[in-house]
């Protein structure tokens, strides 16, 4: 039975790669590019680390991130929304797409609604 489950791991980790390094390793290579201002990579990163894991907020919230200094607000808008349909409690995307609604494309009554939220 041992040998059979490890067959199994083996087997499963041969086809699929260890998604969860991988989705760490783009993760953290976009928040590098990120952080050095490398804008396009990060979201070639972050975008990686989304098709390996859909379902993680903090991704689509730094991609969006990355968006936004692009000045590319629509997919901001939309990784930011993304990060709150993930985590609802997500004040910092709250707060965000909030600046993006207000100070870019002056939609104050959005801004408002989400800074209340981040609050």
């Amino acid at each position: 039975m041992r040998k059979l489950l490890f067959s199994l791991l083996l087997l499963n980790s041969i086809v699929f790669g260890d998604n969860a390094d991988d989705v760490d390793k783009y993760f953290d290579s976009g928040f590098t590019h990120y952080s050095s201002g490398d804008y396009s990579s990060a979201i070639q990163d972050f975008t990686k680390a989304i098709e390996l894991n859909p379902n993680y907020a903090n991704t689509y919230y730094n991609r969006g991130l990355a968006y936004y200094n692009l000045k590319d607000y629509s997919s901001a808008i939309q990784d930011f929304t993304k990060a709150i349909d993930l985590n609802p409690n997500y004040d910092n995307a709250y707060y965000n797409r909030g600046v993006t609604y207000g100070k870019e494309l002056k939609d104050y009554t959005s801004a408002i609604q989400d800074y209340t939220k981040a609050i």
